[in-house]
Order: C-alpha cells, then sequence, then structure tokens
C-alpha cells in the first residue's frame, strides 16, 4: 500500500521544476544486471518525467557528450513514450503498463501548466519529437532552442507546429519561438 501512494507522488520528485534530476548513464563495473539504463523501463519513465516539468518553466539543456549514445531523449508525447517503453526491459511484466498509464497522466499534468520549454545540444534528428510535443503544450507561452543546427525542413517544421498550435488554439498564449546560437541551413 505504501509504495502506491509513494507512486502517485512520484511525479512530484522527478517533475518538480526546481528539482535536479542526476541520471547514471553506465552500469557500474560488476554490476549484476547487464542491461543497460537507456533501455530500462523505469530509468527511462524516471527521465521522461523529469523533463516535463510542472510549474511555469523547465530547462532541457543536454550534454551533448551524452547525446551521442541515444540515451538523452527530448519531451515525448505519451504515444511515443509508450513506444519507447514497449522496448525497455522491466523486472516485473506489469510495470510495462503503469509507468504508460502513469506517463499519460503526468504529462496531462504538465500539458496544462508548462508555460516555457528550452532546449539546447539537441540532435536535429529528435526536432520531430518536440515539434509533435508542442500543440499539446496548451499553457505554453515561448519555446527556446540553443545551440542547435537545424535543416530549413527543420526549422519550417517547428514554425508550423507552433503557428499550427496556436491558430488550432491548441496554445492560443504562444508568443515566441527563439533560436540563439542556432544554426538553420542546408549546407
Amino acid at each position: 500500500a505504501k509504495f502506491k501512494v509513494g507512486l502517485a507522488g512520484m511525479y512530484k520528485i522527478y517533475g518538480h521544476s526546481r528539482m535536479r534530476v542526476a541520471t547514471i548513464h553506465s552500469n557500474p563495473s560488476g554490476s549484476k544486471n547487464a542491461t543497460p539504463y537507456s533501455n530500462r523501463g523505469w530509468c527511462v519513465f524516471e527521465q521522461s518525467v523529469a523533463r516535463l516539468g510542472f510549474k511555469s518553466e523547465k530547462v532541457y539543456f543536454c550534454d551533448p557528450k551524452d547525446i551521442s549514445d541515444g540515451y538523452i531523449r527530448p519531451i515525448m508525447e505519451p504515444g511515443e513514450f509508450n513506444a519507447a517503453v514497449d522496448k525497455c526491459v522491466f523486472s516485473a511484466a506489469y510495470d510495462n503498463g503503469l509507468v504508460k498509464e502513469m506517463y499519460q497522466k503526468i504529462f496531462s499534468m504538465a500539458a496544462a501548466k508548462v508555460e516555457k520549454l528550452y532546449f539546447g545540444y539537441m540532435k536535429r534528428e529528435q526536432l520531430s519529437s518536440v515539434a509533435r510535443v508542442i500543440p499539446k503544450m496548451r499553457a505554453l507561452k515561448v519555446v527556446n532552442f540553443d545551440c542547435v543546427h537545424m535543416t530549413d525542413a527543420d526549422a519550417a517544421m517547428l514554425a508550423k507546429a507552433v503557428l499550427g498550435a496556436k491558430n488550432a488554439k491548441q496554445c492560443p498564449n504562444f508568443e515566441c519561438l527563439n533560436l540563439p546560437n542556432c544554426t538553420i541551413g542546408d549546407a
């Protein structure tokens, strides 16, 4: 019973905008469990919830050395999260469904509150995930990308996501898409 109570409040720890979540990217030597953290369901869940945030602002700067192994993921909408955890290993079979259900609830709460998103040092291949999330973040006002190289098509995709969400009144208060220190171009 206490475990379920703890699970119900887990997002308060991992998702709070003032909470810093440190993640381990490699198994300790001699570990009995050889499954990489990036393939462990609960680790992916905890990292994904930490990226959502629950106050008006959340920072998502990724260390470039961590991105190269594909472990750092941007915010995922629930369908994308479900697909990601379906590839993960859980110690108990029922945990897969549990984390999907919890992520859906937590994502919905964050979508109603998060006003500003900051992304940095992302792989350009990750931009499509962000473009899918933007229309679902109903309170969103500002999105900043810093130090991201994107093609002309990537920039157009992000602009379309933002303008489409604003025009469809999915993000009625949206004000600004900032691209400081970004490069845009196909060359």
